[in-house]
């Protein structure tokens, strides 16, 4: 085909650069190079049903191989499939790029006639990849993105359906680098179009879509608060969402449950619904969050009159503990608190709320708002001032409670969820209580032991890093922040809790001030140490460091001053 007859030049030293589509020696076959060490080029080549492998050339004996650029006729032809991407980049993984002045501009007809090929089985799986990438290259840069964002993105329209596709493909994508017959996304991606085609978007017809399409439209619809929006936007929610449910889509069940438990102006409050469509759910899904709602209906007697069900709140709490739901560990542990159903332990409910506590608290510390942590540190407030499950101790009350404190305040500016203004009383009762008990005795942020330091040691974390430097008066400034944990680009924070200055705050770093005479001793020449535990004698007001079992050093000092920084909590 003449569109396929692509322009060579021979080798030389300074043309051939990493990127570039390279014929390898005499052989006819195409490579990627990769590296250019001196004379000498490595080259991934690939072949048909093979994995890639690299190998080194003399850069005379490589022919680069201009990739053309494309005019609107050629990436027409790529888009519908008549054009081979595969064999246009000679079989490598490289990507086509627009010839100056074309415009091009994506739509369902051509990606149909692409779709017809991409999901049959003519093409092979690395000409599919190829096509699908190539043309996902393509969506990205195109203006249906810029169209979308003044578009009316609720209703089926050319662009709202070539969104949808989008997705469809770039899930299609992931799927056939797995298995090359799974094409159930590009058949769903062409059964749009072709539905599209023949109904438009005729709002009698929203049953004819398949369910993506629908679910992409309730997206959409359900951006803010439905409640806000219009009538008729309401009306098309409603209208998708009892079409979904008709066809047992667990995410369109899910969705109208949590309406009904809410309620919403689509649908009112139903507390009899939701639990059935909650039923379904978990029936369909096994899906803890399904438990954690049927749990919560019964425990609070929403279907009863309002007289609580705790042998079924139990039942559905216990299979939402078991499937790791942290609602419903800690609302079992309500059970055994308070003796409801069960006999009272609150041993088993303080290991319950501690569970959750430090399976929520490393995504606490990493800034996230969208835990279960402050439910869970106001339980372990209430066990420490009752010696429930543990014995009392008002500054451990006290501090958990102030934990709670600024973990739902960020809760609230984030993420609020039903009930977290009352437990926001609650919690202000508790400290003003708790207060009178605890921090009316000492109004300071001083203490001999280093009480600091368990900030940084606690809930398994990495370790930390020390850092010093002298003061005025023989006084040391110490310096502490956390290491990177893996998986995350940042290091985690350090919730910084000390009651008897009634301070709780996340910070980056911390900073203490040692009373006069103080020392450090390290490793001769080390300004700063890592540590993963520490240890204190009283006696000898002496700090040790460890990492990993070994000493790293010594802080000899009468008493720390912490300064806190951020407002207080009370």
């Amino acid at each position: 085909m003449a569109e396929e007859n692509l322009n060579s030049t021979s080798g030389t030293e300074d043309e051939i650069r990493a990127g570039d589509v390279v014929e390898c020696g005499h052989t006819g076959r195409f490579g990627t190079v990769l590296e250019v060490k001196g004379k000498n080029v490595l080259v991934r080549r690939k072949q048909l049903y093979r994995e890639p492998f690299n190998s080194f050339y003399r850069k005379d004996e490589l022919r680069k191989i201009e990739i053309p650029l494309l005019q609107n006729n050629r990436i027409r032809a790529v888009v519908r499939g008549e054009l081979s991407v595969y064999k246009l980049t000679h079989d490598q993984d490289v990507l086509l790029y627009f010839a100056e002045g074309a415009d091009y501009a994506m739509n369902p007809d051509d990606l149909e006639a692409g779709l017809k090929r991409a999901a049959g089985y003519v093409w092979t799986r690395e000409e599919k990849r190829a096509w699908l990438k190539q043309v996902m290259n393509w969506f990205d840069d195109d203006d249906v993105w810029y169209e979308l964002t003044d578009a009316d993105d609720r209703v089926i329209s050319e662009t709202t359906v070539t969104a949808c596709l989008y997705d469809l493909l770039q899930s299609g994508l992931r799927s056939l680098a797995v298995n090359e017959w799974d094409l159930d996304d590009l058949k769903t991606a062409l059964d749009i179009i072709k539905t599209w085609k023949r109904f438009g978007h005729d709002p009698d017809r929203l049953e004819e879509y398949p369910d993506e399409m629908l679910e992409y439209l309730v997206t959409g619809l359900h951006q803010g608060n439905i409640d806000e929006q219009p009538v008729a936007v309401q009306d098309l929610f409603r209208r998708c969402i009892d079409i979904l449910c008709e066809r047992e889509n667990t995410k369109a069940i899910k969705t109208r449950g949590y309406c009904l438990y809410c309620g919403t102006k689509c649908y009112p409050r139903d507390w009899m619904k939701a639990r059935d469509d909650f039923r379904a759910l978990y029936d369909a899904t096994a899906l803890p969050y399904a438990a954690d709602v049927l749990g919560y209906l019964a425990y609070y007697g929403r279907c009863n009159g309002g007289v609580p069900e705790y042998e079924e709140a139990y039942h559905w709490f216990s299979i939402g503990a078991a499937g790791g739901d942290a609602e419903c560990t800690y609302k079992l542990g309500d059970l055994f608190y308070n003796g409801y159903c069960v006999a009272q332990n609150r041993t088993t409910a303080y290991r319950l709320f501690k569970r959750v506590y430090d399976s929520t608290l490393k995504y606490f510390l990493f800034g996230s708002a969208r835990t279960n942590f402050p439910d869970a540190a106001r339980r372990l407030g209430d066990c420490y001032r009752d010696g429930g499950g543990c014995e009392a101790n008002p500054e451990k009350a006290y501090a958990f409670y102030l934990q709670a404190m600024t973990a739902l305040r960020m809760r609230l500016g984030t993420d609020p969820r039903i009930g977290d203004e009352k437990v926001l009383e609650l919690l202000t009762g508790r400290l003003r209580d708790q207060r009178e008990h605890y921090t009316e005795q000492a109004k300071t942020m001083y203490a001999e032991n280093p009480f600091w330091l368990e900030w940084e040691t606690s809930s398994g974390r990495k370790g930390a890093e020390l850092t010093w430097e002298e003061g005025m008066n023989g006084r040391l400034y110490l310096t502490v922040s956390c290491l990177p944990e893996g998986g995350y680009g940042e290091p985690p924070r350090i919730l910084a809790t000390f009651p008897a200055g009634d301070y709780c705050a996340l910070l980056p770093k911390i900073t203490v001030r040692t009373d006069k005479g103080a020392t450090v001793t390290a490793p001769e020449g080390a300004d700063r140490v890592l540590f993963d535990d520490y240890g204190y004698d009283p006696e000898e007001k002496c700090t040790v460091l460890f990492r990993t079992g070994e000493k790293v050093a010594e802080i000899r000092t009468a008493g720390y001053r912490f300064f806190g920084r951020g407002k207080k909590l009370t």
